[in-house]
């Protein structure tokens, strides 16, 4: 039902996916009227919208954490092996690094799953890198990020966060 009502109204595949996602992640009783309700909500939104609306429904921790390792995807030179984002994300944004998130402690499988879920998929994880699940979702995350963090993402700020978070990581013991 979901499915055929999403080609209807026209929207590219990966969007589609995305408010399926949406709607499996989506806290809400799982009944048709429901389903149709929020469809018909999330079919007439913009995909920055949709990945805004996603980040708000989040808890502050799990915002964080996504929001941060969305950072990295975007603005990573390639894409990381999920070890490498665990590192990253095991440091605060000093460079500092986070108390009770030593490497050793995470798993990656879990962190893989968890991105995933908790990103609505709009993180995936393919070969044991971390990927956004489509190219052409980037200029709409860079909208939503913005939108929902209340300023803007500059590529010079992140750019040299994630050198400032890279030296601490190779002078830690």
């Amino acid at each position: 039902i979901v499915r055929n009502a999403l080609l209807r109204y026209g929207q590219p595949h990966w969007t589609q996916s995305l408010v399926l996602n949406t709607l499996k992640f989506s806290k809400d009783l799982f009944t048709q009227s429901n389903s149709q309700r929020r469809l018909d909500k999330l079919a007439s939104v913009t995909t920055a919208d949709l990945v805004e609306q996603i980040l708000k429904g989040m808890s502050l921790e799990t915002r964080e954490t996504i929001v941060k390792a969305l950072i990295w995807v975007l603005f990573a030179c390639r894409p990381l092996k999920v070890w490498e984002l665990a590192a990253f994300l095991s440091f605060s944004a000093d460079g500092t690094k986070t108390e009770g998130h030593d490497i050793a402690e995470l798993q990656c499988d879990q962190l893989a799953a968890e991105l995933e879920d908790s990103s609505c998929k709009i993180l995936v994880v393919r070969h044991n890198e971390v990927h956004l699940c489509h190219p052409g979702i980037r200029n709409d995350l860079f909208d939503a990020l913005e939108r929902s963090e209340g300023k803007s993402i500059v590529a010079e700020d992140a750019h040299r966060q994630i050198t400032k978070i890279c030296l601490a990581y190779i002078s830690s013991p």
